[in-house]
């Protein structure tokens, strides 16, 4: 029911494109037996897939090609997110195939790569992984338009322009407020505690939050692999001596 409502929020907003989940097209070298190019790839051992980068159609597709995702054991991520609706099918694969997840060694795992973690059945993360947490934006740089045409165009003391941007503002928060409860919501149903969304939305509001799309309005939350722990998110840390193979890891740079 969550999927489906947002999968028409995201329509009706225009904001998932069509052919998102078609054709794959690219110039990445696409690995054997899979149909799409992407930067996440089958591991040598064959079990454990790692996704470094942006999480799209293309992450679906790969591991939905030839039942790509019943032969695997562990996912490893590495991502600063990317589209939800995609998140959301993703993550009920790995909940329903019951897949490990990991974040390693100087990785991190931000926005919708989150829900992927969350989902796995059994969650792993080295201590030095960090988790990154912000409210559902909705409509992207359109609604930023928007918002600035109604309510950033001078006629502030305008009656029927300031009416025009209080509804849009409203309706905008208002679609966030709910995307976001029914985000969070998906979280606790995967294991997290009540207590994450609890924290994360007594954070102060973010400055400027129209103009960077921000229409949860709460700052973005980074935790650390032990504060994570403490709301159920990670299930085991990992300390200098990671039980994974290392030399497989292709760690994706923190911005400063």
């Amino acid at each position: 029911m969550v999927l489906i409502r947002v999968m028409g929020l995201m329509l009706s907003l225009g904001i998932m494109s069509q052919n998102s989940m078609a054709d794959c097209t690219g110039s990445v070298s696409t690995p054997a037996a899979s149909p799409c190019p992407h930067h996440g790839k089958i591991s040598r051992q064959a079990e454990t897939f790692y996704i470094d980068g942006l999480i799209d159609g293309m992450t679906y597709d790969y591991l939905s090609y030839d039942r790509v995702i019943d032969k695997i054991q562990r996912i490893e991520l590495n991502s600063f997110g990317g589209d939800v609706t995609v998140a959301y099918w993703l993550a009920e694969m790995i909940r329903t195939h019951n897949i490990t997840t990991n974040v390693r060694q100087g990785a991190i795992c931000a926005s919708v790569c989150t829900l992927l973690y969350q989902a796995g059945v059994n969650r792993m993360a080295h201590i030095s992984a960090q988790f990154g947490y912000h409210g559902v934006r909705v409509g992207g740089v359109e609604m930023i338009r928007q918002y600035q045409k109604l309510c950033d165009s001078g006629a502030v003391d305008d009656a029927a322009a300031q009416s025009g941007c209080g509804q849009f503002t409203r309706k905008w928060v208002g679609l966030c407020q709910q995307s976001t409860d029914e985000l969070f919501q998906q979280y606790q149903v995967y294991g997290a505690s009540p207590r994450l969304y609890q924290t994360y939305s007594a954070l102060p509001e973010e400055t400027g939050w129209a103009k960077k799309g921000n229409c949860f309005k709460v700052v973005n939350w980074l935790l650390t692999a032990e504060e994570a722990v403490s709301y159920d998110i990670v299930q085991t840390l990992v300390g200098d001596q990671n039980p994974f193979d290392e030399s497989l890891a292709r760690v994706m740079p923190v911005p400063p």
